[in-house]
């Protein structure tokens, strides 16, 4: 719940939650996307606007609905929308097919195809449009991949209509082409004043579509980006479609060759034949001219003449009521009326769908997906016309869209990248982006100069700004991931930029198109990462990286140190979902610490401000990086209280992954430095900690003592929070000694003291162990009511591996009271919280859990049981955890039931496999299986 008022923002106010169970979510009076193209695509066309109905529906269709989503309804729903969409594209290019518009048609049907790659009658439409625009090569080249894709992917070939579609139109290839008749232009050619573009304008249908209807609603359009991102492809596209509502047509005006405002009129005069008369200047020619006539006039390149092209713009509309104004700048013109359109980069696939296991299987078995994809398009158009046989395959597709990515779908970029086929691999492109700059070089000669390289694009934003906007932007380059206006001001103030000025300059920079300004709640701010590298490459220059980058570790280290307190309070959510934003900073920072000898003491600062958000968040893995690291350093060596808390970090990451020696030989140096330094209440951490280890080897006696000599040092020095934890330790350790009584009274006490500090985290611990005690005392009514109360709480605050163990747990009392179904989808909501950065002192009770469900389900599932078993067995041998005595019962109950069932050969064999699997196949593994059982005991 927590997460989707975060999402929602300003909108959270419209989610309702009736029932424990229960969220709706309320959109009266709410702009819905998916229900805004439900509504177009049922519109009945008319003659009038048929293609207005359709761009529409088109414009707002932006991908799968819920792609992530495997339910059957969101299956339905899913498909259903994109043969809706397919069918508006397919209408599309039959209508300009039919109209005569070829070139319009390849780009409807393009998107169909890429969208349904396997889609034969999109094929059919699209070799048609080629073949009336003379583009044979094309025509072939859509055929034998459409072929190539049906036979290695579905292992069929195109359908007989197909072929005599393709036959058809390649013998009309080889008749003689009769020479046309000349004939006077057209009176849209007439009113047609734009260049032609030289190639084909690339995923921009719903911009071009979005510009024309402001239009319609504003008489003045800016196109406002970065270089390179297109503004100026997309106003001569649109200018092209909105060309019938101008009587007296359409006409571009490029401004970037001049050097002086005060040519601006003149200049636009001159595309408008507006013949000069004496004692008359150009602007009160052109208004002269134009005050009676409808018209569009394209303002290109304003940028660096604002104040210029501003000026004209506000005369001609305050005196010219026909004329409109389409103008692209990296800066607003400031015209009262004025609306502005920011012009998104290229739409590409997300990081988080790419990586992993899942985004490499999709990309092996279908690598044109990645085709729906308007940056990917671009880059595997550009490739083919740099290298013809070029084509996008398995092997390729993972670098081509890590490329796009890296190039933040920016589409001169990504042309430049592509060009670089003529000489390098994908693989050897993709390796020397880190130098993007000197590689990325070569465009058109007949572009401006400033246009032909990647650092042209950017040297010339550079060129117009102001000495302090110079100095912010490459200061900037020191954060990561975005930054807040106080980051700004307390990391790049000073030296020639004073505090106060910071916020005009920040915001002038973001007017400029070079930093993105976001309202998530907290106001952000980011540069792509393509500025970033120029900012940085800047900064390097003034040889002032160190400073900079100092400036921004002492500012998070000061962060962390202020919510580090907070981090266990009754705000623990917020103040983890604060650190979570500024993850990418912090690892800038320890990244810093890591290398800077002057630096490297504060990184242990650091580490340990963040102990509780690495483990709020299961960032164990990295964090565990960061502590070698810096404890490794020579610097850090000394017995300081920092060292002992960077060690303790250390002792309980280990402890959490399941390398027990290695934890305990960090809580014995912790225990050392703390008695060194006569510190008694970090000895009271270090006893508890020891106690963990020997309460999970299996000691329970001596772990009990190490807590009971820890819980008299925390309530000398009243340190309620770790009283708690301690007294929840005892609740543990009792517990596994059967002493269920005791347990229960040390965890009551426990939730008692927790609830005065307001620790979320541990709350949902005891209550966990609350509900195990219940549930070992046949009371599985009560164990439910304590597992759904530390259910909420660890969603509320992130936790996932504690959120899976309670899920497991309730899935048992589900599974011991005769619901398989209810308990099989527990387990399966448990196992998608796993990873492999998980908390690995869960993982062989979780295969337990699983293995012995599956027991109970018969013959059919011994073996399964047997893998999971004999992975189970390996962790617990890594890690020297043992099964408590109530596992071991549970246990040996199901083994010995699973041997009388299979041969012992059957049982051996099974259970090497288990242990030979990774951690994340075995995870697969039972998901795969309890699927099984679902599906199993599914009714027909």
């Amino acid at each position: 719940m927590s997460n989707l008022r975060n999402a929602l923002g300003d909108e959270a106010v419209r989610l309702r939650s009736p029932t424990a169970r229960t969220i709706r979510l309320d959109l009266s009076g709410a702009f819905s996307d998916v229900r805004a193209f439900d509504i177009a695509v049922a519109r009945p066309l008319t003659e009038q606007e048929p293609e207005d109905t359709l761009q529409e529906a088109i414009r707002l269709y932006r991908g799968p609905l819920l792609q992530d989503c495997p339910e059957e309804w969101a299956t339905i729903e899913r498909e259903s929308r994109e043969q809706s969409y397919l069918t508006a594209l397919d209408t599309m290019g039959s209508r300009a097919l039919a109209q005569g518009e070829a070139a319009v048609a390849v780009r409807w049907l393009r998107l169909a195809l890429a969208t349904e790659p396997y889609r034969e009658s999109s094929a059919c439409s699209l070799m048609q449009a080629l073949a009336d625009s003379g583009d044979r090569a094309t025509l072939q080249q859509v055929y034998q991949e459409l072929r190539l894709r049906l036979r290695t992917d579905l292992n069929t070939a195109p359908s007989p209509e197909t072929e005599a579609v393709y036959r058809r139109l390649s013998q009309q290839e080889t008749q003689p082409v009769p020479q046309p008749t000349p004939v006077p232009p057209s009176p849209a050619a007439s009113r047609r004043h734009l260049p032609v573009p030289l190639t084909d304008l690339i995923g921009r249908e719903s911009e071009v579509a979005e510009v024309g209807v402001g239009l319609g609603r504003a008489r003045l359009v800016t196109l406002l980006g970065p270089g390179g991102v297109g503004k100026t492809r997309i106003s001569i596209a649109t200018a092209e479609a909105v060309l019938p509502r101008f009587s007296e047509g359409v006409w571009f005006v490029d401004l970037a060759p001049l050097t002086e405002g005060r040519y601006v009129p003149e200049a636009t005069a001159r595309v408008l034949s507006v013949q000069m008369e004496p004692g008359q200047s150009a602007e009160e020619r052109l208004i002269a001219e134009l005050r009676a006539r409808s018209l569009l006039l394209v303002l290109d390149n304003c940028e660096h003449l604002l104040d210029a092209s501003a000026t004209l713009a506000d005369r001609l509309l305050s005196a010219c009521p026909g004329v409109r104004i389409l103008a692209t700048s990296r800066q607003a013109l400031g015209v009262t009326g004025e609306q502005v359109y920011p012009v998104p980069s290229l739409g590409l696939p997300s990081p988080e769908a790419m990586e992993g296991r899942a985004g490499l299987l999709t990309v092996e078995k279908n690598p044109a997906f990645l085709l729906e994809y308007p940056g990917i398009q671009l880059f595997v158009q550009r490739a083919i016309q740099a290298t013809p046989s070029f084509r996008l395959d398995r092997r390729n597709a993972q670098a081509v869209a890590e490329i796009c990515q890296r190039l933040d779908g920016i589409p001169l970029a990504i042309e430049l990248a592509a060009s670089r086929l003529r000489s390098l691999s994908v693989g050897d492109i993709q390796t020397r982006l880190s130098d993007r700059f000197r590689l990325l070089t070569g465009g058109s000669r007949s572009a401006l100069p400033r246009q032909q390289t990647l650092r042209a694009v950017f040297d010339w934003s550079y060129s117009l700004l102001s000495r302090q906007e110079q100095a912010l932007l490459s200061r900037l380059s020191v954060f990561a991931g975005g930054w807040t206006l106080e980051a700004t001001e307390k990391v790049c103030g000073g030296d020639g930029l004073e505090a106060w000025e910071v916020l005009d300059t920040l915001t002038a920079l973001a007017e400029k198109s070079l930093v993105v300004y976001e309202q998530r709640g907290e106001a952000r701010y980011h540069l792509l990462e393509t500025s970033r590298e120029y900012a940085s490459d800047r900064l390097r220059e003034t040889g002032k990286v160190a400073t900079y980058r100092c400036q921004h570790c002492d500012y998070f280290l000061e962060l962390a140190e202020e919510i580090e307190p907070k981090l266990s309070g009754p705000e623990q959510a917020l103040w983890l979902d604060r650190l979570e934003t500024e993850h990418d900073n912090l690892r800038q920072a320890l990244s810093f610490c890591e290398k800077d000898t002057e630096a490297v003491r504060k990184g242990l600062r650091l580490l340990g401000a963040l102990s509780s958000f690495w483990f709020g968040r299961a960032h164990f893995q990295e964090a565990q990086q960061h502590c070698v690291t810096l404890l490794g350093r020579e610097e850090n060596a000394a017995p300081t209280r920092e060292r002992a808390t960077a060690l303790m970090l250390a002792g309980n990451l280990a402890f959490c992954q399941g390398d027990n020696p290695a934890a305990r030989h960090y809580f014995e140096d912790v225990l050392a430095v703390r008695q060194h330094l006569g510190d008694r209440r970090g000895t009271a951490g270090a006893l508890g900690s020891l106690g963990n280890v020997l309460h999970l080897e299996g000691d329970y006696a001596r772990a009990r003592s190490f807590f009971e000599e820890a819980l008299i040092l925390c309530r000398e020095f009243e340190a309620l929070n770790w009283e708690a934890v301690t007294l929840t330790c005892l609740g543990n350790v009792t517990f596994d000694q059967r002493d269920y009584a005791t347990s229960r009274t040390y965890m009551e006490n426990a939730l008692s003291v927790c609830r005065q500090v307001g620790n979320r985290a541990n709350e949902s611990i005891i209550l966990n162990g609350l509900g195990n005690i219940a549930r070992y005392q046949s009371a599985p009514a009560e164990a439910i009511r304590f597992y759904e109360q530390a259910l909420t709480i660890s969603r509320e605050i992130g936790e996932t591996s504690q959120e899976a163990m309670i899920l497991l747990n309730i899935g048992d009392v589900r599974a011991a009271s005769g619901d398989i179904a209810g308990a099989s989808a527990l387990y399966c909501q448990a196992l998608s919280l796993k990873n492999e950065d998980t908390d690995l002192r869960y993982a062989p009770t979780m295969l337990d859990i699983i293995a012995t469900f599956l027991a109970e389900r018969g013959p059919g599932y011994g073996e399964s049981a047997c893998r999971l078993w004999g992975m189970a067995e390996k962790l617990r041998a890594d890690t020297g955890s043992p099964r408590t005595p109530g596992e071991r019962e549970s246990y040996d109950r199901a083994v010995t039931k699973v041997r009388l069932r299979l041969s012992e050969e059957t049982v051996s064999a099974a259970w090497a496999e288990g242990r030979a699997m990774t951690m994340a196949k075995a995870i697969a593994y039972a998901m795969e299986k309890i699927e099984a059982v679902r599906v199993a005991i599914a009714p027909l």
